[in-house]
């Protein structure tokens, strides 16, 4: 007759995991066992996979097989992760839009960073567009509970372009082209007498006589817009006998 101690299938308790934790190997008290339940990927090893099993309690059980064998059962709970997904309606702002507030997609109740010098309201995300001057800011959001989360957005704040033309004229109607120039490069020129909208150039001869609005335009989303009036006059006549 043999009389033995009974194996000893007792797990040790394990979690609770967030739904995005790495997989991880389960133990028990006496070795050999096989493992069982939802989000078990590896029987022989234990290995519980939170992703696998996903938000909710499971029971995972564990088997020691033979005469002496022995069962244990434990919940391990996974709790949802958090989703911390938000975005801004656009990426550039303008100094003199209105101070702009993200719309949260994920888990609201977070809390909102920006990178120095940013202003940024901690609780809604609302960006100081004043206090925060112009440049390219990281903005955070974290949010809370035992399965955190966090993104990042960029966000652009740009004093806007100078679009403003220098004066220019009156010309004579048979003067030579010249090339108008505006305070910021970069921008459209169209109008009477423009034969070049990329360099501005006014020509009199093609205006004619006469007063002639040009306008000058640089595209882009804190572009701008100007237009100035440009006098062509005729020639006099100095005939004489």
């Amino acid at each position: 007759i043999t009389i033995t101690n009974g194996a000893d299938a007792t797990i040790t308790p394990a979690g609770p995991f967030c739904a995005t934790d790495a997989a991880v190997n389960l133990v028990a008290a006496d070795p050999g066992g096989t493992w069982s339940g939802t989000g078990i990927t590896n029987a022989t090893n234990g290995t519980f996979d939170p992703a696998v099993a996903g938000a909710g309690t499971f029971t995972i059980t564990y088997t020691i097989t033979g005469g002496c064998g022995a069962t244990d059962t434990e919940t391990i709970t996974v709790n949802a992760a958090g989703s911390a997904a938000f975005n801004y309606s656009a990426a550039l702002y303008c100094t003199t839009d209105p101070n702009p507030t993200p719309t949260i997609t994920g888990t609201a109740g977070g809390t909102f960073t920006i990178t120095a010098p940013g202003v940024i309201n901690a609780s809604t995300g609302q960006i100081n567009i004043g206090s925060s001057g112009t440049g390219t800011f990281t903005i955070t959001y974290t949010t809370g509970g035992s399965c955190s989360a966090s993104s990042t957005v960029n966000v652009t704040i740009s004093s806007g372009a100078n679009a403003t033309i220098s004066a220019a004229g009156p010309f004579c109607v048979n003067a030579a082209p010249v090339n108008l120039t505006a305070v910021d490069p970069g921008g459209t020129w169209s109008g009477t007498g423009i034969t070049n909208a990329t360099t501005g150039t006014f020509n009199p001869a093609t205006a004619g006589v006469g007063t002639h609005t040009i306008t000058y335009t640089i595209g882009g989303g804190c572009g701008a817009t100007d237009t100035e009036t440009i006098t062509v006059n005729a020639l006099g006549n100095a005939s004489f006998s």
